[in-house]
């Protein structure tokens, strides 16, 4: 059998090189046959492990925040990231007394200092 000379690792100009198996497969010109594919990362292959965090507590209210659980704060934001184009990012007023007209929402005080707030 002739040796195939082409330097080319997928096509054969002089014709004695024998025919690819599939898609994939290098020739290689010392043992004159085609190799392997070689390794093919199957699977979860952008995902990694996260690392674990410690409780955090918050500073209003000393509340033990767990690693797996969010403030509704945290979910409303994370919310309105990902559907930043019909919501946008919340935007927190406080509920109180806005002098003539009174207050609007639940729970209002006087002053405004009540510390309830309103989104949007």
């Amino acid at each position: 059998a002739k040796k195939c000379t082409c330097d080319h690792p997928y096509q054969c100009s002089c014709g004695n090189r024998p025919e690819r198996p599939s898609k994939g497969h290098k020739w290689d010109p010392a043992t004159q046959q085609w190799g392997g594919k070689g390794h093919k990362q199957k699977g979860a292959s952008g995902q990694t492990a996260t690392v674990a965090q410690a409780e955090s507590v918050t500073a209003v209210g000393n509340v033990a925040v767990k690693q797996w659980q969010k403030l509704p704060s945290k979910l409303l934001a994370d919310l309105c990231k990902k559907n930043s184009k019909e919501m946008g990012m919340p935007i927190y007023r406080p509920i109180g007394n806005r002098g003539a007209g009174g207050a609007t929402g639940v729970g209002a005080g006087a002053g405004g200092g009540n510390g309830k707030y309103r989104f949007r």
